[in-house]
């Protein structure tokens, strides 16, 4: 996770997948990979998705719960609906959402139902 919204090839691969129009799937704190697409005076291709994703309520509570040896650097949910997004979670469960071509899974309990969605949805695609 470190970097990687900082990361400006990132933010190029994302960008080109969203205009030739694939799907984007990401876990957990997966879409801060997608703060990427700000980056370098580009528009933030995301604003006006919803998405689940991990609760920075839950990334509060590190290390004392959770497998992260300190406190996340940044408050991701934060950034994202600073940027327009409509996060649907409130809580690390197993919440799932697809917006148009980005599917996303709000914690690892979301893995199992995340992966039946982006099957199920790639097959009817």
């Amino acid at each position: 996770m470190l970097g990687i919204p900082e990361d400006l090839n990132v933010g190029k691969v994302l960008r080109w997948a969203h205009k030739k129009d694939l799907f984007t799937i990401t876990l957990c704190h997966g879409p801060g990979s997608l703060l990427s697409t700000n980056l370098d005076e580009n528009e933030f291709i995301y604003k006006g998705y919803q998405m689940a994703v991990f609760p920075d309520s839950v990334d509060k509570q590190t290390p004392l719960v959770g497998y992260l040896p300190g406190h996340m650097p940044w408050k991701l949910c934060e950034k994202l609906t600073d940027l327009g997004v409509s996060i649907i979670n409130k809580k690390s469960d197993n919440s799932t959402c697809i917006d148009r071509k980005l599917i996303t899974g709000a914690s690892p309990l979301a893995a199992n139902e995340l992966g039946k969605l982006v099957a199920n949805t790639l097959l009817k695609n």
